[in-house]
């Protein structure tokens, strides 16, 4: 895809800003903040490393150390961790926001065979009181963006960060904690909640992709607006203890342990078959910058990048299967990722997006009840992959909310 396809979009990336990567080679799960105040947007989302809130970064714990459409010869992979396909049913209230989104995730994750994400209690206090704090402050006015951050002057403060949070609640010392924070406007019962906060994800670039990577486990949290504030706040809390190694970071995921999907897979999403995918990107910060007008639907491809395995570009299409058309779209890659010599492509700007992840981001919304087609060819490494799968949009009434964000509003 040549960057005459979305040329307006294209010239904001001239000369862009890199954020260098941390000690360790971190995978980019971002530090940044949600401005509030006066930000008019359909649902907020706020990324750490990626996503829904915010991850730090997600690191390789080892250097050396190195879904199924492809092979990778010669590698050993005898210290992969198997995905977890069952897991420990809920203490939830089956009724709550947390028992709905706890379904939700793990239905996508084994939709798209990243395995399930097991309840751990000990991050739910996190996640709770970390929504709690951001809810009442919001609402006062005590804080105008979200942030993965806490400040001990205000009201419920819990921990400084993620990480000091979980550690609070009890997780072990190894463990490394992510965190995705968002925030939206009242929904009719639970599950919406749930669809809400969690579909944004699901329809965003930076948060999708710690949504679907290779924690262990999970906490969430969730405050309903109120009558004088009518902005609900989610937290969503990610674990990695198994098979890890090094110091974890504040907010931060890791390339390697957990569970990790084989090295011959390919993920992407939306998944083959799929169907009611909405039609525009959700809202997130930080901007890819690709400006004002409404993207489609993120369409990713992600392989194994354990040993920071590179995931070169040959060609990324997306078709309306109806009409015959190729639909105009930036390719996003990471700084780690290559690309065939016929292909542009975007850099993320924001130097956040993991290696092992490319994304075709379509110029403008779908098209309502449209079935499309998704063509990839690149490889992992050496070992090609070549894939074509299709997907199906919903009614074009299915769009997310717009919220203007500001205490008291």
């Amino acid at each position: 895809m040549s960057g005459s396809a979305c040329d307006s979009a294209w010239r904001v990336f001239v000369a862009p800003k890199f954020i260098d990567r941390l000690p360790g080679n971190l995978y980019p799960m971002q530090q940044t903040k949600t401005t509030t105040t006066a930000l008019a947007i359909f649902s907020i989302l706020l990324a750490a490393c990626t996503g829904l809130g915010e991850h730090d970064s997600f690191q390789a714990a080892n250097q050396s150390e190195k879904n199924d459409n492809t092979t990778h010869q010669g590698e050993p992979f005898s210290h992969r961790r198997a995905l977890q396909n069952s897991v420990r049913a809920p203490t939830y209230e089956t009724s709550s926001y947390q028992a709905k989104a706890f379904e939700l995730v793990n239905a996508y994750r084994v939709s798209v065979h990243v395995g399930k994400l097991r309840q751990d209690p000990r991050l739910d206090t996190a996640a709770q009181a970390h929504a709690l704090y951001l809810a009442s402050n919001l609402a006062s006015g005590g804080l105008t963006e979200l942030s993965h951050d806490e400040a001990s002057g205000f009201a419920n403060y819990y921990a400084d960060t993620p990480l000091s949070r979980a550690r609070k609640a009890g997780v072990a010392m190894k463990e490394w904690v992510g965190e995705i924070i968002a925030a939206g406007r009242h929904q009719m019962d639970p599950a919406a909640y749930a669809r809400d906060c969690i579909g944004q994800a699901i329809n965003s670039v930076y948060h999708l992709v710690p949504l679907l990577k290779n924690q262990e486990s999970i906490g969430l949290g969730f405050v309903p607006e109120s009558a004088t504030y009518p902005i609900y706040v989610c937290t969503t809390e990610f674990g990695t203890a198994g098979g890890v190694k090094g110091a974890p970071g504040p907010n931060t995921g890791i390339y390697s342990g957990g569970q990790q999907i084989p090295p011959t897979a390919v993920v992407h999403v939306p998944y083959d078959g799929e169907t009611q995918v909405l039609l525009t990107m959700a809202p997130e910060l930080p901007h890819l910058g690709f400006g004002p007008s409404a993207l489609g639907r993120p369409i990713m491809v992600m392989v194994n990048a354990q040993d920071r395995n590179t995931l070169s570009v040959a060609k990324f299409t997306l078709e309306d299967s109806t009409r015959g058309l190729v639909i105009p779209a930036h390719i996003l890659i990471s700084r780690g990722g290559k690309l065939n010599s016929v292909m542009t492509a975007v850099v993320d700007p924001n130097n956040l997006l993991a290696d092992g992840v490319v994304f075709l981001l379509p110029c403008t919304p779908l098209v309502a009840n449209t079935t499309y087609t998704a063509t990839f060819s690149g490889a992992r490494d050496k070992a090609p992959i070549n894939l074509t799968w299709n997907f199906t949009t919903g009614n074009a009434s299915a769009h997310l909310q717009h919220v203007t964000f500001g205490a008291g509003h």
